[in-house]
């Protein structure tokens, strides 16, 4: 357990007592976790489980009845899928040494006392891992359980080793790399010492205090022990992809139902692949689609309450490769400006950079997969909740420091106990295999 100590606050030490030096600018890091929790669909946790019904077979008892006939079309039953979610429990957790918390107060030879770095110190630690923690989350909501921060392109059997983007991890992290095909660990719980970012297309770096051994194309990071390799067994919170999905997700099935099985069409979602190749990004494939999914949905489907998702790489190539002024308008009709520039882009509410057809929003988000664009139904996807992401305190003081019996330290520790799901998967569509440059 790395515990924070006045070797790792020497800096810290010298120099928190100064006034707003102590934020890391990183609130667009989680813009996904911050739209959906704002959406407003939370349902309140309690009991075993969320189970509700989702209809997937109609009354059909209809026809035409000829002049003279005494028979009426034959009377059918409606019929239901019945899915049902857990909540995941998801930890922070950070330590502080008793060495830094006198120093910080002046106690020790630190900072010669000044009251403001101690208070500033604790606080500092504490945001640092809330922003972990919901930049986390944010990965998390994105994918389909594994909770995948990288993708290795191919074997890479070295201590630092490719990845391709999103490169979703930072110093410090402690990850596991996990075999996409058996789940076995390639990786166990190493620090990550080096991160090299590459804008897309260049080639991004992890490094570690030991090689990965025994990995192949499609291998992933994770955070440690993220994963149940035993089982393996699903830890984390589903994602979009989960949500999204035609098939079954890697660890666990969609809701406790298999979707492969005949007859439970109506729990698959919506996916379009090329097989692995990429293709450009078009508007009749969207729209070909987004028309696939309007019949396929067990609810109904308004275009008010579709929303599309995906990175900063696929919006430019969507200005790129189509009319702006046909098919993709841009806020104050801005075209050319935005399609150079980006101006009036994203922001930390997540504003859209583009609309479709003048009317489906989309959002640039530099956490998004790589090669896919989502059209979610915002109005059916929910997060049910203990409550956020809150800062755990036990007593009557209401201590969030906890004292170990045997080490001159205190612990702290974030929990956020929860699920993230789409009551109709046969509402959500993603779109595989699209080029970018």
């Amino acid at each position: 357990m790395a515990t924070e100590s006045t070797a790792t606050w020497d800096n810290f030490l010298k120099d928190l007592f100064i006034p707003g030096n102590i934020g890391m600018a990183m609130s667009n890091n989680f813009l996904f976790y911050s739209k959906c929790r704002s959406n407003g669909n939370i349902i309140p946790w309690g009991g075993d489980k969320v189970t509700f019904p989702v209809q997937d077979k109609r009354q059909a008892g209809v026809g035409a009845v000829a002049d003279g006939s005494s028979t009426l079309p034959t009377a059918s039953t409606s019929g239901a899928l019945r899915p049902s979610f857990e909540a995941r429990r998801v930890y922070g957790v950070g330590e502080i040494d008793d060495m830094a918390i006198d120093d910080s107060r002046g106690a020790g030879t630190g900072n010669g006392g000044n009251s403001f770095a101690y208070v500033s110190a604790q606080e500092k630690v504490r945001d640092d891992l809330l922003t972990t923690l919901k930049t986390a989350i944010n990965a998390w909501w994105y994918d389909d359980g594994r909770g995948r921060l990288a993708i290795l392109p191919g074997a890479d059997d070295q201590v630092q080793f490719t990845v391709t983007q999103p490169v979703l991890v930072d110093k410090g992290y402690n990850i596991d790399v996990v075999d996409s095909a058996n789940n076995a660990l390639h990786l166990t719980n190493k620090e990550v010492t080096s991160v090299v970012h590459a804008k897309e297309g260049g080639t991004s770096s992890i490094t570690t205090g030991s090689a990965v051994s025994g990995s192949a194309a499609n291998d992933y990071v994770t955070f440690a022990s993220f994963i149940d390799t035993s089982g393996p067994t699903q830890l984390g919170p589903f994602g979009i992809q989960a949500g999204c999905d035609s098939g079954n997700p890697a660890l666990e099935n969609y809701g406790g139902l298999d979707r492969t099985t005949s007859g439970n069409e109506k729990w698959q979602g919506n996916v379009d692949a090329n097989g692995g190749t990429n293709r450009p990004f078009s508007v009749r494939l969207a729209s070909d689609n987004l028309e696939l999914m309007r019949r396929r949905a067990a609810t109904e489907v308004s275009v008010s309450d579709l929303m599309g998702f995906t990175n900063w790489q696929i919006v430019n190539e969507m200005f790129e490769l189509n009319d702006p002024s046909i098919v993709v308008n841009v806020p104050n009709g801005e075209v050319q400006k935005i399609a150079l520039g980006f101006d009036g882009g994203a922001d930390d509410s997540m504003s859209p950079v583009a609309f479709l057809h003048g009317k489906i929003p989309i959002h640039a988000d530099h956490a998004a997969p790589a090669n896919s664009v989502f059209f979610l139904n915002m109005k059916h996807w929910y997060i049910t909740e203990v409550g956020p992401p809150e800062l755990v305190t036990r007593g009557s003081g209401g201590s969030a420091l906890h004292m170990f019996e045997t080490r001159p330290a205190y612990t702290f520790r974030y929990k956020y106990t929860h699920e993230f799901f789409t009551k109709f998967p046969s509402a959500q569509l993603q779109l595989q295999d699209i080029a970018h440059s």
